[in-house]
């Protein structure tokens, strides 16, 4: 499934996409809407840096670690601020840069690092996280989480 927020993007995905009866695309808001289903592998490509108010990331965050299935991958690439101050105070307090978006992951403790690569010389960088195996093995024990699964799956 691709997914955009804007409608030409998804218009130009469902066209680019159409010899491959297993992709689909849709219009959709990270921000406000789940994702539908469970994946083995998320990229999200200027994502992050593209608007996330306050208070939206960890939702956001959220909903793409519970689409991703046990040992799935995550491919995060964002815009690098400038050496001297991807690092400061305030570019974590303001969610700015890679360094902290990609932080953002890694703290909610389900995601572990596989291996980041700057691109585009260095001015993004390329994050590949995985979902531990552990916390969905946990999740699929409590009968909760399997329905929510079933309601996710059949929507």
């Amino acid at each position: 499934m691709a997914t955009d927020l804007i409608l030409q993007a998804v218009e130009r995905a469902a066209v680019r996409c159409r010899e491959f009866p297993n992709v689909s695309a849709r219009h959709h808001d990270i921000a406000t809407d789940d994702l539908d289903g469970r994946f083995d592998l998320v990229f999200c490509m200027g994502v992050l840096e593209q608007g996330p108010k306050p208070g939206q990331l960890e939702p956001i965050r959220n909903r793409i670690v519970d689409a991703l299935e046990a040992g799935g991958l995550l491919l995060l690439e964002s815009w690098r601020l400038p050496p001297e101050f991807e690092n400061r105070w305030w570019a974590r307090r303001f969610h700015s840069g890679a360094r902290v978006l990609h932080d953002r992951f890694l703290e909610d403790g389900r995601m572990t690092l596989v291996r980041e690569v700057p691109s585009y010389g260095d001015s993004r960088l390329a994050s590949l996280l995985q979902r531990t195996a552990e916390s969905r093995s946990a999740e699929g024990t409590s009968s909760s989480s399997s329905a929510q699964r079933t309601s996710i799956s059949s929507g």
